[in-house]
């Protein structure tokens, strides 16, 4: 097949002895669509969509043996500063096979990967507005050739000393040859005055007019036609780039969304459940600042020697392990192993139900502690000058102290 076509695929990933990243003669790219994708394969760019999933190329996240890379996370570059999320779902075709070339050099068909991130990148605020190319797009990119825009982080040139550029690259380019159709699920672009390079694996394909009301998301970069190096070539002048069109996997990019969308839930009871324990675990600190204001036998008394705290402190380290172990149950009902059916769901809707329900048996416990706590701790003290006495019974204190009121931690 090589042969037939007369080039050889260039897969597009950085690897760690290589420079890391975008495409030769490009302008500087719009920030917010585009991120960095790495992983123990190496580095590629990728497509941000709906702030918490990153679609890129599968061969990005996947070995050429099969097995799913290590250690994967994004990275963008947004007003000035660098966010970061880890991936904790990764959903790849049943078509792809990370050995084969179809016949415009792709590494395979169904060369895309969609990645669920832990947390979103920034606020919706700064993300763009994205539909995907239809159908009926295609029908016009098809017979009328159209420009269309690559925005990536792979290297700038040939050169060894080049260096990852602080923001996202744009190239044009045109889509004068022929593309796929029907359920087919390649694009072919052309240009003359660039050619992708290594790290643009995975970059956005977009269509942006000014009578557009959204970024039409239109593909993800897979090849580029030439010989082995850091950038495609030119070939009768022009540099041939393939990507992976979106339109066709619906499938799995509607279980995608499902299955975010169920990770999300059950990642907001978590975060909620993290907060609640910082709040204890500072419930905690703060009765510890309020016993530091009482005579040294009631410290003891009330802090040092009760049983009370002692299981208040108990309960706060159990929920602080069962937060944790609910973490791990949330990760392992992800698909962290890619999914071969466009349609299979990774974890029950009864997930963020699940993990809700077992951990309120250790709110309520501490709950109930800090009030009983709560009840047994003075409201106020005697004091005079550096001496400082409980309040009698009858509320009042003896000759020379003054009575001082105080504020109880909870």
């Amino acid at each position: 097949m090589k042969k037939l076509v007369g080039v050889l695929a260039v897969l597009l990933i950085v690897y760690s002895n290589h420079p890391a990243n975008s495409a030769t003669n490009g302008t500087p790219g719009t920030e917010g669509l585009a991120v960095k994708v790495f992983s123990s394969v190496g580095q590629c760019s990728g497509a941000v969509w709906q702030n918490t999933i990153v679609i890129t190329a599968a061969h990005c996240v996947l070995s050429k043996s099969g097995v799913l890379a290590t250690g994967i996370n994004v990275r963008s570059l947004k007003s000035g500063s660098e966010t970061y999320s880890e991936v904790v779902g990764v959903k790849i075709p049943r078509e792809f096979s990370s050995d084969s070339v179809n016949i415009y050099g792709q590494t395979s068909y169904g060369d895309i990967a969609f990645l669920i991130l832990k947390t979103k990148l920034w606020n919706s605020v700064y993300f763009p507005t994205l539909r995907f190319a239809t159908a009926t797009d295609w029908e016009i990119y098809r017979t009328t050739p159209t420009w269309l825009e690559i925005i990536s982080y792979g290297s700038t040139s040939e050169a060894v000393e080049d260096s990852s550029p602080n923001a996202p690259i744009s190239t044009m380019h045109y889509t004068n040859t022929v593309l796929s159709s029907g359920t087919k699920d390649w694009g072919v672009v052309n240009s003359s005055k660039s050619a992708i390079c290594n790290g643009d694996s995975g970059a956005p394909v977009v269509y942006f007019r000014e009578a557009e009301s959204a970024v039409v998301l239109v593909g993800i970069v897979t090849s580029a036609s030439g010989v082995t190096g850091k950038c495609g070539v030119f070939q009768f002048g022009t540099s041939t780039t393939s990507f992976t069109k979106l339109s066709s996997y619906p499938g799995l990019i509607a279980s995608t969304l499902n299955t975010e969308s169920k990770y999300r839930s059950g990642a907001l009871v978590l975060e909620r459940a993290t907060a609640s324990l910082t709040n204890y675990e500072k419930n905690f600190s703060d009765l510890e600042e309020f016993v530091n204001q009482l005579p040294s036998a009631t410290k003891k008394r009330l802090f040092d020697n009760n049983k009370n705290v002692n299981r208040l402190n108990k309960s706060i380290t159990d929920y602080k392990s069962a937060v944790s172990a609910q973490e791990e149950v949330l990760n392992k009902s992800m698909d962290f192993a890619f999914i071969n059916s466009g349609i299979l769901e990774a974890n029950s809707t009864e997930v963020g139900y699940t993990i809700r329900q077992t951990l309120a048996p250790y709110q309520e416990k501490i709950e109930s502690q800090l009030i009983n706590i709560s009840k047994t701790l003075p409201s106020a003290v005697c004091i005079r000058n550096n001496q400082i006495t409980n309040l009698l019974p009858n509320k009042k204190c003896v000759k020379g102290f003054v009575r001082t009121d105080l504020t109880k931690p909870f």
